[in-house]
Order: C-alpha cells, then sequence, then structure tokens
C-alpha cells in the first residue's frame, strides 16, 4: 500500500493505492477529503491486454463506491481500443428540435448597449 499525503504542517491522507503482490497491478484507490473523510473507493480487477500482443493493460472490471454521495458504480468494460482513428463527423452535435442555440463570443460587440 501507498499513501499519499496532503502537505501543510498537519498533513493529511490524501489517497492510499493498494497493489496486488504478485503482480504490482493497482487493485484498490482511495481518495480522502478534509479531515479524513472518504470521498471514494475504487476497486480495479480482471486486468488484460489492451490488444493480442499488447504490454499495456487494462481493468476491464471497475467499482466505483461514493459513501458520501450514497452510490455506487459497477463498469464492465467489453472492448477496449486505444489511439483508434475517428472521424470528425462523430463529434459533430446537432441541436434538439426546438432549443435555442447561443453561441458565445458571436456578435457580442453588436449586443452591448
Amino acid at each position: 500500500m501507498l499513501t499519499v499525503l496532503r502537505g501543510g504542517y498537519k498533513s493529511e491522507i490524501l489517497r492510499k493505492i493498494w497493489f496486488d503482490r504478485s503482480d504490482l497491478r493497482m487493485v484498490r484507490l482511495l481518495s480522502y477529503g478534509p479531515k479524513g473523510a472518504l470521498l471514494s473507493d475504487v476497486r480495479y480487477a480482471n486486468w488484460q491486454p489492451v490488444s493480442a500482443g499488447s504490454v499495456a493493460e487494462y481493468p476491464m472490471s471497475i467499482r466505483i463506491e461514493r459513501p458520501h454521495d450514497e452510490y455506487r458504480l459497477d463498469l464492465t468494460i467489453s472492448r477496449i481500443a486505444l489511439n483508434e482513428m475517428l472521424d470528425a463527423d462523430r463529434f459533430k452535435l446537432e441541436a434538439p428540435a426546438g432549443a435555442e442555440v447561443v453561441r458565445v463570443g458571436e456578435n457580442s460587440a453588436e449586443k452591448r448597449p
């Protein structure tokens, strides 16, 4: 386990990080807020290579618990692709029907009194 402290003369714990002893993969991350309040508990499991023959690995199961916010999220990754080329049209967002579109910064000089 690695403990990361928040600075100052009265150091507080910022994070605690657990590693698997057999392969040194990160398996758990606790994040703390002021006065030691637990903000999140994240667990990583089922590390798999990103692609065949790849050295890079990624956790395929991630559990995020946020006790202060009273929720838990379980993520299961079914497919991962890194640095994959994406067409520009995948980033184009269309405004929903009837929505008023306000473009910040356009014609701002004309609208000033």
